[in-house]
């Protein structure tokens, strides 16, 4: 008895995938990317706010205006 497997299975009864081999790599790729592009944003996003918070200051010495943060 051979089995008509649908298209992306393969074995004696259809319960291997073609490119089982591959899901794990790829799951772990995309969330390495995921993480890496959270952990940047967040570290873009630090910079950004201690970049403002200096910009603030400095206009404000210039303004001879006092703020305090």
């Amino acid at each position: 008895l051979v089995c008509d497997c649908h298209l992306g299975y393969q074995g004696k009864s259809c319960e291997g995938t073609v490119n089982g081999a591959m899901s794990l790599p790829l799951t772990i790729s995309v969330l390495a990317v995921i993480i890496g592009l959270l952990i940047f944003a967040f570290v873009f996003a630090k910079f950004r706010q201690k970049h403002k918070k200096k910009k603030r200051q400095r206009l404000a010495e210039n303004h001879s205006y006092n703020i305090s943060i």
